[in-house]
């Protein structure tokens, strides 16, 4: 245990899960901490020394006297008993001060197994096969996946109008924040707005719907919201928020009256903002790129999830790793919160067959394959990358594949995008199937 005095208050480290590593393989870890500060403080692991190299994490928000778990992915250089230097920075927005301490802790670092096959990053850049295979047979193991980075991405500059808010924590649930903060509107869509929050050196979006922008940019009296419909909001939230995977946008917190959703922050924006600034991925990117999002989306799926709207737009990219966030279940309930939404059951140019044709849906429904709708987005998105084509679901009938797809060398590649794309979801492949061919045709 460690124990340091922090402002007013202390912070007590309560170690890391998991403690046993692998040598040579990026691994996700999880730091406990707890704080008995009178006032919410935001944590985050700033370093690991001694023996590791470090890739940062995410921001944990604890309460007064209360505790959080932070993630971040490190990989040892030492095999063995491996002693550590863990450093947390911590800051308390509410008096504007930030301080760095330092937390011991001890990792057991083992040999790699030379028997299953996964991946590793080498120098950073690219991949070379490693030793640690996700248990489900033929599947790479989700750290590694999540150790690679792409390269090239542009950081997106921001507005320059500035929005004096003050937060209250009684303001949303499971973020708790009290103080002021600088807001810059992101920009707004078919269901709402998006503002860049600052405020003690942390940084957080806050999404709502357009008649609510208000509530940020005026600061005034905002439309009620049927309770019904909150409740509903809150309920869908509270399933979002208990999501644990490093290719999730991470929900932090929802509004307890109005109907704010608060997330991490992705500071490279989103994948159609990249293509639209010249990023110009080759091959080798887009299947890594498809096997973040493969493994994020299997993920989500054995949650008994369904995203619902996969496209460049709701893929954010931080620190050179794609996430996956604004998943459809919960934009639509907020876009009926707002009298001038606009969004559709789904985007024109990805949407699946069956979100076009209700008696295609209730057959999915049916025969149990309602998310095979994100296979046939997935599919659509790497169309989309490697062609620069997409097939609407009302045009599948009438596509002709063999045509579209004869540009790609990789043929194996070209018949997995053929079969994501089937117009009848029974016949796609499931999510767990197209991470194993996309990771069968990385290590081709």
């Amino acid at each position: 245990m460690f124990d340091v005095v922090v402002s007013r208050g202390a912070v007590v480290f309560g170690g890391v899960v998991p403690s046993r590593l692998v040598f040579g393989v990026w691994s996700r870890v999880t730091a406990r901490v707890c704080s008995d500060d009178v006032v919410p403080v935001a944590v985050s692991v700033d370093g690991v020394f001694g023996g590791f190299e470090f890739k940062g994490g995410g921001l944990g928000f604890i309460d007064p006297g209360g505790c959080c778990d932070v993630v971040f992915y490190v990989k040892a250089l030492e095999r063995g008993v491996v002693p550590t230097s863990i450093r947390l920075r911590v800051l308390n927005p509410l008096f504007d001060r930030e301080d760095v301490v330092e937390a011991s802790a001890e990792f057991e670092v083992l040999e790699a197994s030379p028997v299953k096959p996964s991946m590793e990053a080498v120098h950073g850049k690219r991949v070379r096969e490693a030793t640690v295979s996700h248990p489900v047979l033929g599947l790479p193991d989700t750290g590694s996946i999540y150790g690679i980075v792409l390269y090239g991405l542009s950081r997106p500059s921001v507005g320059d109008r500035v929005y004096r808010v003050v937060w209250r924590s009684v303001f949303t649930h499971g973020w708790s924040y009290s103080g002021g903060m600088k807001c810059i509107k992101l920009g707004c869509g078919g269901w709402g707005c998006s503002y860049l929050c600052r405020a003690g050196g942390f940084e957080v979006v806050l999404k709502l719907p357009i008649d609510y922008r208000g509530f940020i940019e005026e600061g005034g009296e905002v439309p009620s919201v049927p309770v019904r419909l909150l409740n509903r909001i809150k309920s869908m939230a509270d399933t979002l928020m208990a999501l644990d995977h490093p290719g999730i946008i991470r929900l932090l917190g929802y509004g307890v009256r109005v109907p704010v959703l608060v997330y991490e922050y992705a500071d490279q924006g989103t994948l159609a903002y990249q293509l639209d600034h010249g990023w110009s991925p080759g091959v080798e990117d887009i299947l890594v790129l498809g096997l973040q999002l493969a493994d994020t989306l299997r993920y989500i799926h054995s949650r008994g999830l369904v995203h619902g709207d996969v496209k460049p737009s709701n893929i954010f990219l931080k620190d050179g790793r794609a996430k996956i966030g604004d998943f459809s279940s919960l934009t639509k309930l907020l876009s009926r919160t707002s009298r001038y939404s606009r969004l559709t059951t789904c985007t024109p140019g990805y949407c699946a067959p069956e979100q076009v044709y209700r008696d295609l849906k209730r057959e999915a429904i049916r025969r149990g394959v309602e998310n095979r709708v994100d296979v046939y987005q997935l599919g659509n998105v790497l169309l989309e990358l490697l062609i620069g084509e997409t097939v609407d679901g009302g045009e599948a009938d009438e596509a002709d594949l063999e045509t579209i797809l004869e540009p790609l060398e990789n043929k194996v590649l070209a018949n997995l995008i053929k079969e994501m794309l089937d117009p009848e979801p029974w016949n796609r492949p499931s999510m767990e199937e197209v991470e194993k061919t996309l990771y069968r045709i990385y290590k081709m």
